[in-house]
């Protein structure tokens, strides 16, 4: 579905742009929140001891938590790179399809 969001009223244009902010930050603090579940479950509550057994982290957590961090960023940058090829491909292909069809109709 595309939008030509130039043909919008202003204030349907503020809306969109309000929604957008919003979702751009509830998937910024889901993703926050899963790193963080993935990394300390990972990190701390299994394979350094067994959870928190102090206020602060070992040496060995820490390293660790730092290390899952930096993974799961590099998977998911990765990740939103295929999904943007994807999408690339799947326009691409969409187009493709609508010139034919424009064609054929000709």
């Amino acid at each position: 579905m595309n939008i030509n969001v130039d043909r919008l009223p202003e204030y349907q244009k503020a809306e969109l742009g309000r929604y957008i902010q919003e979702m751009e930050i509830k998937t910024s603090i889901t993703f926050f929140n899963n790193l963080v579940d993935h990394c300390v479950d990972k990190c701390v509550l299994t394979s350094w001891g067994g959870g928190f057994s102090s206020k602060n982290l070992t040496d060995a957590e820490t390293q660790c938590v730092s290390k899952c961090a930096e993974k799961f960023l590099k998977v998911n940058q990765r990740a939103g790179f295929r999904f943007a090829e994807f999408q690339a491909n799947q326009n691409i292909a969409a187009a493709s399809l609508q010139q034919q069809q424009q064609q054929q109709q000709k």
